[in-house]
Order: C-alpha cells, then structure tokens, then sequence
C-alpha cells in the first residue's frame, strides 16, 4: 500500500494477523484489522522536499563522513576515526 497522494481519496485497507503453531504451522488465530491510510498534504511534500533540498547536497554528506577541519582533497585520516566522527556528528548536529 502507498500513501494516496495530494488530492487523492484516504485509503481503505485491511491488514491481517496471523499466529501460528511454531512446530506444527497450524493457525492458532488470525485477526483483520481495518485501516485508513491517509493521503499526504501537499504542504508535508512541500516540507519535505525543501528538507532534502537543504540537506542533500555534498558539503553535507562529506560533512557527515568527515571530521571537523577536515580537508576532502587531502585525506590523511584512517577510516576508524572517521566512522566514530561520523557517529558523534550524526548524534550532535542539528540541520
């Protein structure tokens, strides 16, 4: 199921869960849920493309992979401090 774009009608859905007997595969249970999937608003597309337009460029993920000060025409770093700078980027920057 996707989402129902802008201007499209929500959608009805039915889900179903089914348990089963681990060594036999008998069904012990299964259950239908119904669901409506809500159509996007043009203004969360709109967000959200502007977000990835922001963020999405090189200086970002070269950022993201590199160290602070870190010149990427002039690698002289292992690739073990990299990953934990990364790490410690990923978990403190704000975009």
């Amino acid at each position: 199921m996707f989402r129902p774009l802008p201007g499209a009608a929500d959608a009805s859905v039915e889900y179903t869960v089914t348990i089963k007997d681990r060594f036999t595969d008998d069904v012990i249970a299964t259950k239908t849920f119904q669901m409506t999937v809500k159509a996007f608003a043009q203004d969360d597309l709109d967000a959200a493309a502007a977000f990835m337009t922001a963020t999405a460029t090189a200086d970002v993920y070269w950022d993201g992979l590199a160290c602070e000060g870190a010149d990427k025409f002039n690698i002289n770093q292992s690739a073990s401090l990299q990953r934990n700078c990364y790490g410690r980027m990923m978990m403190s920057r704000r975009i």
